[in-house]
């Protein structure tokens, strides 16, 4: 799907079985659907980057390999892993179970995005979500 047109409606919606984009103009009366993607993955949440208006970040979850964040520049007709998944320094001894919340950082911080993670915790990326 390609950027929606200025003044539509736009939802985003994680399932336990993929994402799904829905899109109508203002009336919504009707409603276009593009998805699921990420089919038989759980998306935990699924937010549209309000600095661009172009960007789209994904938790996604499966039980076979775990969390990680996903991220597309192009309203999900690609989407790209971070380089080695959210998680922590090897040393620490901690493990990520899932990635739960993903936040944009400000307008004043390009780049930035910010995850909520179980059990409990708070990492940044500087790179759009590449790295943690």
């Amino acid at each position: 799907m390609s950027r929606p047109r200025k003044g539509s409606v736009v939802v985003l919606v994680g399932t336990r079985k993929g994402a799904f984009i829905f899109r109508s103009d203002t009336r919504r009366k009707s409603w276009l659907c593009d998805g699921p993607h990420f089919l038989g993955l759980n998306v935990h949440h699924f937010i549209l980057d309000p600095r661009d208006l172009e960007t789209l970040y994904a938790a996604t979850y499966v039980d076979w390999w775990g969390s990680d964040l996903q991220r597309s520049t192009n309203w999900g007709r690609t989407w790209q892993r971070t380089k080695e998944g959210v998680r922590y320094e090897k040393e620490s001894g901690l493990s990520v179970k899932c990635v739960w919340h993903i936040r944009p950082g400000r307008r004043s911080e390009p780049g930035v995005v910010y995850a909520g993670v179980d059990p409990a915790g708070l990492f940044r990326s500087d790179d759009s979500g590449r790295t943690w």
